[in-house]
């Protein structure tokens, strides 16, 4: 659907390549191509994908709205959503979220699962020093109410996003620990999954040449931000698991909402009894091979 992403984040690569929307003929020919593959759904893989058909950061609403349109016109494609968006974006075309789900069926009893957005941090000072354009046309200062505003936005319309953030940044002191836990804490209450990553220092960034953050490196104040991440996404997959199951064969619905919850549940477990302990989370992934899946669970479950 796009390619870059144009708002130069320090710690991502996308931002290294020029922001472009592909023509909308050559998306409908990929979207045959999948059809003809089986898939009914189109899922456009963008960075910003609010953002397509625009110049610079505002948002060309005309052009993503007869994007969808004209996906959803081919016989055959019953959905369509994006892998990625921005606060900002949503911010600056609210009524756009809004003739997306009446467009796409989205209801609460349909939600849609997505997109992916990148929180990172609560401190205005790291995105002032690292991702300066993430805001935009905001200031780094605004962005903690940016983030507020647009989760609050997408859930009045039934989209419920996967929010990642960065554990570890360059120079990260507690304050802007502090900073993000204080944002989280803002968020309580929001329909969303929250993500804490560690920072990888990625090849082809500006940042490459950072040190990745390892385990090892985790304050109290890590270990606390993390856990209000983690219970704040156990408390909504309680919440919604039974709406994600609500359509379809009705014995495969109650198998895999069973299968499900017990998932949610050892999940809550493992997390109680790590928040008790936190050195047990490292020392049972010392010696994981992270390559072996059957490796990886025993040390989990």
């Amino acid at each position: 659907m796009t390619r870059g992403c144009g708002r130069g984040c320090q710690f991502c690569t996308p931002t290294m390549r020029r922001w472009i929307s592909f023509p909308k003929q050559t998306i409908l020919d990929e979207v045959m191509v999948n059809l003809h593959g089986g898939s009914h759904h189109a899922s456009f893989i963008t960075d910003d994908g609010l953002r397509y058909g625009a110049k610079g950061v505002e948002v060309n609403r005309e052009a993503v709205l007869d994007l969808y349109k004209s996906v959803l016109a081919i016989n055959g494609i019953d959905s369509v959503s994006i892998a990625h968006a921005s606060f900002p974006t949503i911010v600056e075309a609210p009524d756009l979220i809004h003739e997306l789900s009446e467009i796409c069926g989205i209801t609460k009893k349909e939600p849609l699962i997505g997109p992916q957005i990148g929180l990172e941090t609560g401190s205005s000072r790291l995105i002032r020093k690292y991702m300066i354009g993430k805001p935009r046309p905001y200031k780094p200062e605004e962005w903690p109410e940016i983030v507020i505003q647009a989760t609050q936005i997408l859930n009045d319309n039934y989209w419920y996003p996967c929010t990642t953030l960065i554990i570890g940044l360059p120079d990260e002191n507690e304050d802007d620990i502090l900073k993000t836990i204080e944002l989280i804490d803002e968020l309580k209450g929001s329909k969303q999954w929250l993500f804490p990553l560690f920072f990888v220092a990625m090849g082809g960034s500006i940042l490459e040449k950072e040190k990745t953050f390892t385990l090892e490196e985790m304050t109290q104040a890590h270990w606390d931000l993390l856990f209000e991440c983690w219970e704040h996404s156990v408390k909504f997959s309680k919440e919604i698991v039974d709406r994600l199951f609500s359509s379809g064969n009705v014995l495969t619905r109650r198998i895999t909402k069973t299968f499900v919850k017990k998932g949610i549940s050892l999940a809550e477990k493992y997390l109680d009894e790590i928040r008790k302990n936190p050195e047990m989370l490292m020392d049972s992934l010392k010696n994981v091979k992270l390559n072996s899946m059957k490796e990886l669970m025993k040390h989990i479950l």
